[in-house]
C-alpha cells in the first residue's frame, strides 16, 4: 500500500513532474494548485497524514493555509517546500506547526528520504518499499542517451522538468 501524502502547488508542471517521481518511489500523491483547493478537499474528509506545501501561492500563501488548516483543527503533518531560505521563513514556518522546510532544489532522492523520516516520524501505518531498501534506485531519468528531441513541446517541457527534479535543480534544463 502507498502511503498517501498531498502535495500544494500552483506551477502545474512542477507539481506533475514531482507528484510521478513520488508515485515511482511508492507514495500517492494528491496534488492541488491552491490552498483553497486543499481546504475544500480538507472540509470533504481527503485522507492524508502528510502535507507539502510551497510556501508561495496564489490567493493565499503557504503559511495561511497552514494556519487555516490549524484553525479548522486539521493535524495534518506539513512540510514546506520552497525555492527560498530564509531564518524568518523557517522560524514562522515552524512556530506556525510545520515539521519541515524543504529547499525545492534539492533533488527528488533528498525529497524521497526526507519524506521518509517524516512517515516515520509521524508514525504513518505504511512506509513505501524504496525507504526499506528493498526496491533498487531507478536510474537517472535523463543520461544523454534516449532522448531524441522529435517530443512535442510539452513531452520536451516534462522530460526537462524530470531531468532536472533528479538532478535537483528545477529552473535548468539538459542541454
Amino acid at each position: 500500500m502507498q502511503t498517501p501524502i498531498i502535495l500544494v502547488d500552483d506551477d502545474e508542471l512542477y507539481r506533475e513532474a514531482l507528484g510521478a517521481e513520488l508515485e515511482d518511489h511508492g507514495f500517492a500523491v494528491l496534488g492541488f494548485a491552491d490552498g483553497a483547493a486543499l481546504l475544500a478537499a480538507v472540509q470533504a474528509g481527503i485522507e492524508a497524514e502528510l502535507a507539502l506545501i510551497d510556501w508561495t501561492l496564489p490567493h493565499m500563501s503557504g503559511l495561511d493555509l497552514l494556519r487555516a488548516l490549524r484553525a479548522r483543527g486539521s493535524t495534518l503533518t506539513v512540510a514546506f517546500l520552497t525555492g527560498r531560505e530564509g531564518v524568518e521563513r523557517v522560524a514562522a514556518a515552524i512556530a506556525a506547526g510545520a515539521v519541515d522546510f524543504i529547499d525545492k532544489t534539492c533533488g527528488t532522492e533528498e525529497l524521497v528520504q526526507k519524506l521518509g523520516r517524516l512517515v516515520r516520524q509521524s508514525d504513518l501505518p505504511d512506509v513505501p518499499e524504496y525507504l526499506s531498501g528493498n526496491v533498487p534506485q531507478r536510474p537517472p531519468l535523463f543520461c544523454g542517451e534516449g532522448f531524441s528531441g522529435a517530443e512535442g513541446p510539452s513531452e520536451r517541457r516534462t522530460t526537462r522538468a524530470a531531468f532536472c527534479l533528479r538532478r535537483g535543480n528545477r529552473r535548468s534544463s539538459p542541454t
